[in-house]
């Protein structure tokens, strides 16, 4: 073999062997794609005596067997059987700073390009919080409350044991309740959100006589939420 038909041989094992490890490379990136997690963490209310992982297995089991998956695809069809296999819910405590805490962790894990993922985890987590609310409030009653003059609210009212004239103990369970269902809000895109604490005061026959009490929440230019009553108590205390 002549010296110009050995170059030319050895370029044409150079191409095969650079053909190659394109191809290779190519397989190795589609075996190897990243993958995204779109997650959020819902916490079980920190003061309350139910909190635990007991409570926490079977509020997750009750969203999961209440068709979480198919009210998902239900809601996103343009979600592939592979995308519908990385939706995820699960449970756990941990301590921080000598605070247990006792949470959910709830999205989807995706490969490649998923627009919806941010809109899947927030409606796992809408829908984390409203058995929450079912578990630690049974008596609690959500709905719209329309204003002439202003902006809609979303309108929770509950029954409570704390009477409605003892607003420190009363203010501390609307806190952790406000937790929870501020999550909704903004899911919903409410400005403001009012909750109402019913107090039974005395029963005649079938008649019983309550009072009530509304703790209302208006959502700032920041995106923070501010209670009327820390507003109230801020402005008393200024001097």
């Amino acid at each position: 073999m002549n010296p110009i038909e050995s170059r030319q041989k050895g370029q044409r094992i150079k191409s095969v062997l650079v053909c190659i490890l394109v191809v290779f490379g190519i397989c190795l990136s589609g075996c190897f794609k990243q993958t995204t997690t779109e997650q959020r963490i819902v916490e079980l209310p920190a003061n309350n005596t139910n909190t635990s992982l007991a409570i926490a297995a079977q509020i997750g089991n009750a969203v999961v067997t209440g068709g979480l998956a198919a009210d998902v695809q239900k809601r996103f069809p343009a979600l592939t059987q592979q995308n519908m296999r990385g939706l995820f819910l699960t449970w756990n405590s941990r301590d921080i700073q000598g605070k247990s805490s006792v949470f959910f962790l709830v999205g989807i894990r995706y490969q490649g390009a998923l627009p919806e993922a941010k809109a899947v985890a927030d409606y796992c987590r809408s829908r984390l919080n409203q058995a929450m609310l079912l578990k630690f409030v049974p008596s609690a009653k959500i709905g719209r409350m329309d204003f002439p003059e202003d902006d809609p609210a979303l309108m929770m009212e509950y029954q409570t044991t704390i009477p409605v004239d003892n607003l420190i103990a009363l203010h501390k369970e609307v806190d952790w309740i406000w937790e929870i269902l501020k999550s909704e809000a903004d899911y919903a895109n409410f400005k403001n959100s009012v909750i109402r604490a019913v107090h039974p005061e005395a029963t005649f026959g079938i008649i019983t006589q309550s009072s009530g009490f509304a703790f209302v929440f208006r959502k700032l230019q920041d995106g923070s939420w501010q209670c009327s009553e820390d507003k109230k108590k801020k402005s008393a205390d200024s001097p």
